[in-house]
């Protein structure tokens, strides 16, 4: 939505040239880029989808145990977890109201929401609302929040609009299975391994949560290795450098 403004797309129109190239994170951002119609067009986009340094990231992954251990969380808990600022677009309250659900049929359940931003307070209301005090985990702002991935049985994402995020592939790094809304370029991700939803339907995200929480811990390590291979092959740091150079160099155009 960067550029549904029209001063934006003004702007781009006027000072736009053939000297111009540009990059979508995924082939949803780069329909959306050529849908404008104001100078972006096949031959100025590329899409060079995202990536992480994925030895760097599975070397920082902590333990199982140490990672619960720094959340307060218990051996037994089944833990689906998210990273994200606490603004609206990231759909924390359509997550909130998923986990009640999902609580009802899974008791031992523990959500945890690590980020920080302006709704802590109001969150915090509508948790105590949905009387799930006692199962959900504020962790606020946390440094290297990736680290803490293990920690998780499941990894959700509830986001209303997304370019493709980077926690998506940090989820990927530490083997969870997913569940996540169809923003951006997720669902070209996950599509065929993970559960995507549509944003604001928090009874069919609930259902994919207990379908998930259901799973023997085999089926759900099956899940996230296939996750992990899918990373390997098509978000690795190096393939996504080398796109960057040829870019750089001319020889992609």
């Amino acid at each position: 939505g960067d550029f549904d403004r029209f001063y934006r797309r003004a702007t781009l129109r006027r000072y736009l040239d053939e000297k111009w190239r540009f990059v979508a994170v995924s082939n949803p951002v780069k329909g959306y880029l050529l849908d404008l119609k104001c100078g972006f067009n096949e031959g100025n986009v590329r899409v060079i989808k995202n990536a992480i340094d994925i030895d760097k990231a599975v070397t920082g992954l902590l333990s199982k145990a140490e990672a619960r251990a720094r959340l307060g969380l218990a051996e037994n808990d089944y833990v689906f977890g998210t990273i994200g600022r606490l603004v609206k677009v990231k759909g924390h309250t359509y997550l909130l109201k998923s986990f009640a659900e999902t609580l009802k049929a899974s008791p031992n359940a523990k959500l945890v929401i690590i980020g920080e931003g302006g709704l802590d307070e109001e969150l915090a209301k509508e948790i105590d609302q949905l009387g799930i005090s006692e199962a959900v985990v504020m962790a606020g702002h946390i440094e290297s929040a990736y680290q803490l991935m293990p920690a998780f049985d499941v990894f959700v994402l509830s986001s209303l609009e997304e370019g493709l995020p980077l926690t998506i592939l940090e989820a990927m790094a530490a083997k969870l299975p997913i569940v996540a809304t169809d923003v951006g370029g997720v669902k070209g991700v996950i599509e065929g391994l993970g559960e995507v939803v549509e944003p604001k339907a928090p009874q069919l995200f609930a259902s994919k949560m207990i379908m998930l929480s259901e799973l023997s811990k085999d089926q759900r390590q099956q899940k996230g290795e296939l996750m992990f291979k899918r990373l390997l092959e098509h978000h690795s740091i190096e393939g996504y450098r080398d796109s960057y150079r040829k870019l750089i160099d001319g020889s992609d155009w």
